[in-house]
This record gives structure tokens, sequence and C-alpha cells, in this order.
């Protein structure tokens, strides 16, 4: 876990061969675990990680590509199957293998709908972390599911003492006036507090920050706004996060 948590690290921060360092040291010690998951139902998760990352991971950066050729091949379904098992039969990695089964959902195979059933799991479990509910709220967002997001969550994250959660919070609150109250005028007060908290914490939050950009973009296209809605959807264009968030603001540009 240390070694990929600083693989992960490395990879954010533009690195790439710090970052295939220690992955390849991680690679040594997950290797061991690979022929152990039935036994040990611990090692479902490492290995359905694998599994999954191997395939998924150099499709989303092309870059790692051709510096991934010593590892062995994974397979994505295999690897979704043992993670998914390591949530019924794991005693210590099963929490953290509900975390990787709603972000793969939300993250990578863009199917919000099934990472709700982890995230609401997680969050009956944990009613006091904030990084869950926030992940439950970002699975509600996509077609009309937001219509019942729970609201007293957003007003949470909104109150908490740290930047992060104010400016998901927020960028929540915004999406809710927006689509579910029918006030734009309202929703664009909450976008902007977004984008005003998430300057607080510079490199972090990037999520948070496209759905505030976007959520603009679109009260600003509504009201014939052009030319701030251009900059605010170039905004999340610039953000390269999120395939589904990146489509939305191609699709609202072309019809500028």
């Amino acid at each position: 876990a240390a070694r990929g948590l600083l693989a992960e690290y490395y990879a954010d921060d533009g690195h790439y061969m710090k970052a295939l360092s220690e992955a390849s040291k991680a690679y040594d010690l997950i290797k061991k675990g690979f022929d152990l998951s039935e036994e040990i139902p611990e090692f479902l998760l490492t290995t359905g990680v694998y599994n999954y990352f191997r395939e998924k991971y150099p499709e989303k950066y092309p870059v790692y590509k051709p510096l991934l050729w010593f590892f062995r091949s994974g397979d994505v379904q295999l690897g979704i199957q043992q993670i998914h098992e390591a949530t019924q039969k794991a005693v210590l990695t099963r929490v953290e293998a509900y975390v990787y089964m709603s972000y793969i959902y939300l993250r990578y195979e863009y199917e919000p709908q099934k990472a709700q059933s982890y995230l609401w799991e997680l969050t009956k479990d944990y009613p006091n972390n904030l990084y869950i509910k926030s992940k439950l709220l970002e699975s509600l967002t996509p077609k009309n599911d937001f219509v019942h997001a729970p609201v007293a969550i957003m007003k949470e994250l909104s109150n908490s003492d740290r930047p992060y959660y104010q400016m998901a919070g927020a960028s929540f609150m915004g999406i809710y006036y927006e689509k579910v109250k029918g006030q734009p005028d309202k929703a664009l007060g909450f976008y902007k507090k977004s984008l005003t908290v998430g300057q607080n914490i510079p490199g972090h939050g990037t999520y948070y920050r496209t759905l505030a950009y976007l959520g603009l973009g679109r009260v600003y296209a509504k009201k014939g706004m052009s030319g701030q809605a251009e900059y605010n959807l170039r905004k999340v264009l610039e953000s390269g996060e999120s395939e589904d968030l990146l489509s939305e603001a191609r699709d609202l540009l072309d019809q500028l």
C-alpha cells in the first residue's frame, strides 16, 4: 500500500520514472499475493486492483504504455470481480475494496449509479466521514439522480472547517439550486463560492473545481451570456478531469 501511494504521488506530480520505480517495487510485493487470493481473501483486493489498473491506467494515461512492458498483463473484468468479492469476504481490506469499487465506477467506468450502492453502504457504516459523503454526492450528479441528493450532507460539507469539503459542498449546492430548485442565480453564487474557496487549495479538488466551472458554463449559456459561458467551459477542458464532464463541456461549446 505504501509503495502504491508513493507511485500515485509521483505520478500526480509528473515524476514518471520515480512513479515507475515505486510501482515496480509494489509489483514485486503484489506478485506474491497472486496465488494466495483464494486461500487468503485479503489478497483479493491487491490482485483485483492490479488486474484492473494494469489495463485501465495506461488507457487513460498513454504516457505510461511503453513503460509497462515488463508488468504481466491484467484482466479488467476479473479485476472488478475480485475487488467486489473482497467487499464480501475480506476483513482488513473490506472497506478499501468498497472505496475502490466506487472509485472505479465513478472515474474509470463512468457508471455512477453502480457506485451508489457501495457509497450508501459506506455512508451508513461511517456517518462522520466527509470524504465518503462527497463521493456519494458525486455519484448522484449525473442524469436525474441528483433530485434525490440529501441536502443535509451538502450543508454538512459546506459548513466544514476544511476548504476542500467547503468547495465540494458549494459545488453540489450549485447543482442542487440549478437542476432541482430551478434557481440559476442562486446556483451561480454557490459555483462562484466553490471557486473562491478552491483558491486556497491549489493542486487539490480539481473535480469539484471542474463541477463549478461546468455549472457556470451551463447557467451562463442558458442566460445567453456566451462570452462568460465559453470562458468557463474552456476551463473545464483545461482541467482534463473526468470524461463525462469534458464531454458535456464540449457539447455546450458546440451549441454556443
